[in-house]
């Protein structure tokens, strides 16, 4: 009851997304590494319940667009370093 965060309480398929924002809160990106994400970039989404694409198309079962409809966190890409 002290405020802070029962990391052993989270389910291991949550983890990344709410590492990945508790990264964000103390002010480092939203794509970066975490502890369960390996050597991997990750960062939080959210769950897309929709069966289509953004162009509306019905998405087969095998689809990235799938991906988002069971989780809460995807890879990610860091931007490049910006040019002195």
């Amino acid at each position: 009851a002290d405020g802070s965060l029962a990391w052993d309480r989270v389910p291991w398929h949550d983890r990344p997304a709410l590492e990945a924002m508790v990264q964000f809160k103390k002010g480092k990106g939203l794509c970066g590494h975490v502890p369960s994400s390996g050597s991997f970039n990750v960062c939080p989404v959210s769950v897309d319940e929709e069966t289509s694409d953004p162009d509306g198309h019905t998405v087969a079962a095998d689809s990235p667009f799938t991906w988002a409809r069971h989780r809460n966190w995807d890879f990610c890409v860091q931007p490049p370093p910006k040019m002195p």
